[in-house]
């Protein structure tokens, strides 16, 4: 990730944080059901997207 930011080749001018939805009828819906995929919990995701944010830099947006 940081070299995302730091390599000159690719200096990117955004950058979009999705969320993961877990739709019924989808592969990521089964491995969920099956206990293969879990979520963050909330907490973890703040702390994780609040460190992200602190390598983005100030010439980037964020979406």
């Amino acid at each position: 990730f940081i070299e995302f930011f730091e390599n000159p080749a690719f200096r990117a001018d955004g950058l979009k944080i999705y969320p993961t939805l877990v739709i019924r009828g989808t592969g990521l819906y089964e491995l969920w059901k099956t206990g293969r995929y879990r979520s963050y919990p909330p907490s973890t995701l703040v702390d994780l997207i609040a460190k992200i944010l602190a390598l983005v830099p100030p010439w980037t947006r964020v979406y």
